[in-house]
């Protein structure tokens, strides 16, 4: 197998790598108490020092620079240690300092890079002159009568904010959840989500008092299998120009029955060869439990392959996800007490479907996860092995095991790396399933990524090149 050292590196932004980047040796966090400031005023920098190990670093030396929008420096100060690696200065600003972003820099040496920065906005900017509540008596907004939204402004002075002109809009959104039902999961899971804004017309002005009744009409709603939400926002409109925006979130009627999954298990995370259980009820148009009969339930595993292809003299390929059955059966639920499904699961991802009988019937879908902790990778590419830890965290000299799911056989390069290669081992591994341990050390730091590449060399008989995956 040949590998170009002459291309660029191996782009790992889809293989679930998230997280910080590794700190320097002296690792500083700058902040300050607000992000605007008015000329005249004083700002407060404060600055933290730590290691690596997050450790105060203390009796270190800083430089703090501003500089002004223009990139003029308009004040330096020497910082000394304030206690536990704190270093704190006020810097005030003279009321004729130029309006604009302004930088804040700490640095251990002023003629190398900083070790920390951060932006400030300097403005004459005026406070709101007035406030306002929205508010609505009704439980959810429905699609077949108006439903009212309550006003009452007032200047922060005391008075009414009286004759002011409103502008607002309503925003359609999905959403998983039903009030009265926590936990419980309505509509198919892969579902595309719905965002569908529309503007508010002929909205009232504010009477003498400073309120104002809405009278709010859904607008045409999208045909979903889950529930909708309404986001209302609404604009008080002051003589001079200016807004003041409050928003309100409503369910939204339920157009038609839903089923509603619950999985009796956190985080969306099964053991490996535990049962999976779930209680399953119905929901009317109501908004309240009901019988329903004849239902079909399915549990299925989720796979991935790739299907290659040649198209205008080149290869190309395409994700096809596949399933396999795990369990199915039939079940009725009734509107006093949920109904329970459960099914023994192995490693790996799953989905449970449900559905009612007929062409239009309701249908709900759940995914999660059994067996081991995974990063959140994206990749959809053929070059992604999959991998997996026995836990989420671990201590000093525990036993971390590192599962593979390889899409052929071949040799796997297992590496832990932190700022430096902490452990490595090569091991052969066979399509499917295959674990490698490791011995937690007390040098691993705070954490560490594991990371597997598997390669697999040329096959002339069959006439297959070389592959890699990471």
């Amino acid at each position: 197998m040949l590998i170009d050292l002459a291309k660029s590196a191996f782009d790992l932004s889809d293989r679930g790598v998230s997280g910080r980047a590794a700190p320097p040796p002296m690792d500083a966090y700058l902040y300050t108490e607000r992000g605007i400031y008015r000329p005249g005023s004083a700002v407060h920098a404060v600055t933290l020092l730590r290691d690596p190990e997050a450790r105060a670093i203390s009796n270190i030396p800083l430089t703090l620079i501003v500089s002004r929008p223009d990139g003029v420096e308009y004040r330096r100060y020497k910082l000394k240690d304030s206690g536990q690696g704190s270093y704190m200065k006020e810097i005030p600003l003279i009321r004729s300092v130029m309006r604009g972003t302004w930088q804040i820099a700490v640095y251990s040496d002023p003629k190398k890079d900083p070790l920390a920065q951060t932006s400030i906005l300097v403005e004459d900017f005026v406070p709101d002159r007035f406030e306002f509540d929205l508010t609505s008596p009704a439980k959810w907004l429905s699609p077949r009568q108006e439903t009212a939204l309550h006003l009452s402004g007032r200047y922060l002075y005391g008075a009414p904010a009286a004759d002011l002109r409103l502008t607002g809009d309503i925003r359609i959104l999905s959403a998983r959840e039903l009030p009265g039902f926590a936990g419980y999961r309505f509509g198919l899971a892969d579902e595309e989500k719905q965002d569908d804004m529309n503007t508010l017309d002929d909205l009232p002005r504010t009477d003498a008092a400073g309120a104002a009744t809405i009278r709010l009409r859904a607008p045409d709603l999208p045909v979903t299998t889950g529930p909708l939400k309404a986001r209302v926002s609404i604009r008080m409109i002051e003589a001079g120009g200016r807004a003041v925006e409050r928003a309100i979130t409503l369910p939204v009627q339920p157009q038609a029955p839903m089923i509603g999954i619950r999985p009796l298990f956190e985080d969306k995370r099964v053991g490996e060869g535990e049962t999976a259980k779930f209680d399953v009820l119905a929901v009317g148009r109501d908004g309240k439990t009901r019988a329903m009969g004849g239902l079909k339930w399915e549990l299925v595993k989720l796979e991935r392959s790739f299907q290659w292809y040649r198209s205008d003299g080149e290869w190309n390929y395409e994700s096809v996800e596949y399933t396999k059955r795990v369990a199915n059966g039939r079940l009725d639920v009734s509107a006093d007490k949920a109904a329970r499904i459960a099914a023994k699961v192995d490693w790996g991802s799953y989905r449970l479907e449900i559905s009612g009988e007929g062409e239009g019937a309701p249908a709900s879908s759940f995914t999660f996860s059994a067996g081991w902790y995974s990063a959140n990778a994206n990749a959809d590419t053929p070059d992604f092995l999959q991998i997996a830890l026995d836990k989420p965290a671990y201590r000093a000299g525990e036993r971390a095991k590192v599962k593979l799911s390889p899409r052929y056989d071949g040799m796997a390069l297992v590496t832990v790396m932190g700022e430096r290669l902490l452990a490595m081992k090569m091991v052969s591994v066979k399509k499917g399933s295959s674990e490698v341990e490791f011995t937690v050390g007390d040098d691993w730091g705070a954490g560490a990524y594991v990371t597997a590449t598997l390669y697999r060399p040329m096959d002339v008989a069959r006439s297959r090149n070389p592959a890699r995956a990471m």
